[in-house]
């Protein structure tokens, strides 16, 4: 009984072990759609979204999907970005935190993003951690957003690693 017991408990660390070496690894940051060179100014008939995401211990190992309408942006690690171009106009950004739900709450955020023609406009996406940070009737570790301040995104972007693009299928 004593050795089930060890064996057990051995069993739990080394679980635990990997779920945290996981954590800290992340996922991969994958854009969809093309690059925007946020270095470049935004042609005077396009518009420019930024989407950052927090560097966050806690998640890093569940990716944030973005969508801009029904298209899919990107797959967004912690501590990246994902910079695309577009028509002008309202539209509605959506964040997927592609985490397993336990209680079936929402596990997504949408962004009324006002893209006005030449402009940027720049948002983070965290996970909500605590019961502070929890939308109403949200579970904890949904994703929240927050639109940043053009000289906060412009800093952060200093000699950030520009996403991969890959269409995919």
């Amino acid at each position: 009984m004593l050795e089930s017991t060890r064996l057990a408990a051995r069993t739990t660390t080394a679980a635990l072990l990997l779920l945290a070496a996981a954590s800290c690894a992340g996922v991969s940051t994958v854009q969809r759609v093309p690059v925007a060179d946020v270095a470049a100014a935004v042609p005077a008939e396009r518009s420019r979204a930024v989407v950052f995401r927090r560097d966050q211990v806690p998640g890093r190992e569940f990716p944030f999907v973005v969508y801009d309408g029904e298209r899919e942006i990107g797959r967004l690690g912690a501590g990246r970005h994902l910079a695309w171009d577009h028509a002008p106009g309202r539209r509605l950004l959506r964040v997927v935190a592609k985490r397993p739900s336990l209680t079936g709450s929402p596990l997504d955020v949408l962004i009324d993003h006002r893209a006005e023609a030449g402009g940027t406009r720049y948002y983070e996406v965290r996970l909500a951690l605590g019961d502070d940070e929890r939308p109403v009737g949200g579970s904890v570790a949904a994703p929240l957003a927050d639109e940043l301040d053009a000289g906060e995104a412009l800093q952060r972007l200093e000699g950030a690693e520009a996403p991969n693009f890959d269409e995919g299928d």
